[in-house]
């Protein structure tokens, strides 16, 4: 398995566990980030990653870095819908964090291969695929789960 393959396993094997845990209160995307870090780090012996990485040059950082090889391999933006963030009030501001965040991930330095994955309700993925669409975003859905990826 290659390493953007492993996003892909990763959500399908997790599918039915982040349907459950997003129904939490308190969010998922910590969680969703460190059980992500997991993965790729026990699927693969060459790989190690660091969470909250400085990569932008300003206060802000980057979800997951992974190294592959000792070199970095890949940066990792993560937004997780919350049940508020289905209401009508919230939503809009759940879509520009979602923008800011491929914004965001463009700057990115020394970085090869870039994405950005969004853990959603089901009920609300095409419409979050088709508002990102009209952006300029190409997100697709990751077949029988309820995560989306924007791969730069």
């Amino acid at each position: 398995m290659r390493l953007n393959e492993a996003i892909i396993e990763y959500s399908r094997i997790n599918s039915k566990k982040i349907k459950v845990i997003q129904q939490l209160n308190g969010g998922y995307e910590r969680w969703f980030q460190l059980d992500l870090c997991h993965f790729l780090i026990t699927n693969f012996s060459n790989v190690f990653t660091v969470t909250e990485a400085d990569v932008y040059g300003t206060l802000e950082r980057l979800d997951i870095l992974v190294y592959q090889y000792g070199s970095i391999s890949m940066g990792i933006e993560i937004k997780c819908q919350s049940e508020a963030q289905l209401r009508p009030d919230r939503y809009p501001g759940f879509i520009t964090s979602i923008a800011q965040d491929c914004e965001k991930i463009k700057n990115a330095k020394n970085v090869p291969v870039k994405q950005v994955i969004v853990g959603c309700y089901e009920n609300s993925i095409q419409s979050i695929i088709e508002t990102l669409y009209q952006q300029g975003y190409l997100f697709k859905q990751i077949t029988d789960t309820p995560v989306i990826v924007y791969s730069i």
